[in-house]
C-alpha cells in the first residue's frame, strides 16, 4: 500500500507489496514553518499505524543538532515515535536528495535549475554539501528490504532505521556549475558566508552493504554526477520552470 503521489511513491509502484505500507506523504518542503502541515502528516501516519502492518517511513539524513528547523525537529520526533514502538515492524529510511525525476518542485535541484533558467538571483550557503541517490536505486533497496521482511518475518521483528546515503557528497558550487553547463546559462547567485552545518549524522555502511550484495551497482563520483545531470534534464525537458522556494 503506497501513501502519497510524489517521485518516490510513483517509483515504488513497480515493487509494491500488498502487506506493507509505504508512507510517502510527509511534509515535502524543508522550509515549511506552519504547524498545521506537520500535524496533518502526524495524524495521517497514526491512522495507518492503527492497521498493524509493517510501515516504511521516509525521513532525511539532513538532521543536525545545530540547524534545528521545524522540518528537522519534526522528522526527529516522528523517528523516535516510530522506533519506540517495537510491536510493529517499522522501517525508517533516512534519505539524501533523491534524483532521477522532477518530483517535488521545492527540492534543491529543482529550485537551483529553475532559478538559473529564469535568470533569478538566489543565495546559497558557502560550504554546503549534498548527497544524491537515484530513485531507481532507492526502489531496488526498498524491494530488497521488503522481500526480506516478507520472506523472513521471524528475523525482522525489530523496528529499525537505515541510512540510505551514498558514499560521495557534492559541494553546492559544484552542483551549480553542473547545472550551468547543462542549461547553458550563468547562475546569478551570492554566497552566504554564514555558518552552515554539514555535520548531519549518517554513514554509507548500509549502502556499501547493498553494493556488496549486488542490490545496487558501485557508486562512483561520476555516477553521482550522472544522477544530478539526469535530474536537471528531466526538469528542462519537462518544462518544470515553476515558482518554488529553496530547500
Amino acid at each position: 500500500m503506497i501513501i502519497g503521489n510524489g517521485l518516490i511513491a510513483n517509483a515504488l509502484k513497480a515493487i509494491e507489496f500488498s502487506n506493507v505500507i509505504y508512507f510517502c506523504s510527509g511534509v515535502s518542503d524543508s522550509t515549511e514553518t506552519r504547524a498545521v502541515r506537520y500535524l496533518r502528516e502526524l495524524s495521517l501516519l497514526k491512522s495507518y499505524l492503527c492497521l498493524g502492518l509493517p510501515i516504511y517511513y521516509f525521513s532525511s539524513i539532513f538532521q543536525t543538532p545545530v540547524e534545528q528547523k521545524p522540518y528537522n525537529l519534526h522528522k526527529g520526533y516522528i523517528e523516535k515515535l516510530l522506533l519506540s514502538d517495537q510491536s510493529l515492524k517499522i522501517r525508517v529510511v533516512r534519505l539524501p536528495q533523491v534524483g532521477g525525476g522532477q518530483g517535488n518542485p521545492r527540492q534543491l535541484l529543482n529550485f537551483l535549475t529553475n532559478s538559473i533558467l529564469r535568470g533569478e538571483k538566489f543565495s546559497v550557503k558557502k560550504g554546503a554539501k549534498r548527497n544524491f541517490i537515484h530513485v531507481h536505486d532507492l526502489v531496488k533497496i526498498i524491494a530488497y528490504l521488503s522481500e526480506s521482511l516478507d520472506s523472513h518475518p521471524e528475523e525482522n521483528t525489530v523496528s529499525r532505521s537505515f541510512d540510505v546515503a551514498a558514499p560521495e557528497t557534492f559541494d553546492i558550487l559544484e552542483i551549480i556549475s553542473i547545472i550551468e553547463e547543462e542549461v547553458g546559462k550563468t547562475a546569478l547567485y551570492c554566497l552566504d558566508s554564514g555558518y552552515f552545518d554539514n555535520s548531519f549524522t549518517y554513514d554509507s555502511v548500509f549502502y556499501d552493504t547493498m553494493i556488496r550484495k549486488g542490490v545496487v551497482s558501485r557508486y562512483t563520483r561520476a555516477y553521482g554526477e550522472h544522477i544530478v545531470r539526469e535530474h536537471i534534464r528531466s526538469i528542462v525537458g519537462g518544462g518544470n520552470a515553476e515558482k518554488n522556494s529553496r530547500v
